[in-house]
């Protein structure tokens, strides 16, 4: 699993949502050379870059015990990054596959 260190939280991502977000964030690297500004700001994939680096680099460390982030018995030591403005579209993605560990 990958690993990153948050506000002294350690933030383990499960391999296929690594592989999702090294994969999105390769994209926006491309769309911030291939496109203007406005339409770079707009794209849909730098807006859910954007919002899971809000979730997950501020949000989560925050209170990683919120209750929005709690998951029931038996995965109640996971947690998972939900209600935090991502478009409906996209919750599917992080509900499937990102789930973090205390």
């Amino acid at each position: 699993m990958a690993l990153f260190t948050c506000n002294e939280w350690q933030i383990f991502f499960y391999p296929l949502f690594n592989k999702q977000w090294v994969e999105l964030r390769n994209r926006v690297k491309i769309l911030k050379n291939d496109l203007s500004k406005e339409e770079f700001i707009k794209h849909s994939d730098v807006k859910l870059l954007k919002a899971l680096n809000i979730g997950i680099k501020e949000k989560i460390p925050q209170d990683p015990f919120a209750s929005n982030f709690i998951l029931q018995k038996p995965l109640q030591k996971y947690g998972r990054l939900k209600k935090m403005g991502l478009m409906s579209l996209l919750k599917f993605l992080i509900e499937q596959s990102m789930i973090y560990h205390y």
